[in-house]
């Protein structure tokens, strides 16, 4: 991530973390070692001074021992962190001066096909909190924008088609992604968005 941003000059103004945060164990929650070395080094203040907002994907609602996403939230809570993560689903405008985009980030982490939030060490958010997350969000698209612009925040899951064409698409590219990162540059006149997966 590093070495992109400075190849390619990018000034990052936000960081967009889409989701899939957390792959495999993260034993310690909000304390395990893994905050600096996948995060904080990852994309070292240094390079990428400036908030992070997060938003959970179904590899972070794993009980891998305890919940990952809880530990998210938790991390963000104590602050001192550019990872920002208020809530499961939130709003917030960009940049904070003058800003441009209205962000809604969204948790799209619904219940199984059967109607369950919970099978093994994987669960998703509850019947009711998905209740509550769509009244908000008609709440949120009922009021006036007052940003040129508004962004959908939302983790896509893998479908067995979408699963396929990724394959399909990473065979062709030689590439594999296990994390996309988002990042945000503005000047006076202009916004870039840009991803990259690594």
């Amino acid at each position: 991530m590093v070495a992109y941003t400075k190849q390619t000059s990018i000034d990052p103004q936000a960081l967009l973390m889409l989701g899939d945060n957390w792959y495999d164990e993260l034993p310690g929650g909000v304390d395990d070692p893994r905050w600096q070395t996948d995060f904080e080094q990852m994309y070292p203040a240094s390079v990428f001074n400036c908030p992070a907002y997060a938003i959970p994907g179904n590899h972070d609602y794993q009980t891998m021992p305890a919940s990952k996403v809880a530990a998210e939230l938790a991390y963000a809570a104590r602050g001192k962190t550019r990872w920002t993560m208020p809530s499961l689903w939130y709003r917030f405008e960009f940049p904070k001066k003058n800003p441009v985009i209205t962000f809604i980030a969204l948790d799209s982490n619904m219940p199984f096909s059967d109607g369950s939030s919970r099978k093994g060490q994987d669960f998703t958010l509850t019947p009711t909190q998905q209740a509550e997350q769509l009244a908000w969000l008609k709440a949120e698209l009922e009021k006036p924008l007052t940003t040129p612009f508004l962004v959908v925040m939302a983790t896509i899951l893998s479908t067995p088609t979408a699963l396929m064409e990724t394959t399909r698409f990473s065979s062709a590219t030689g590439t594999h992604s296990s994390r996309s990162t988002t990042f945000i540059s503005t000047s006076p006149d202009t916004t870039m968005i840009s991803s990259i997966s690594s």
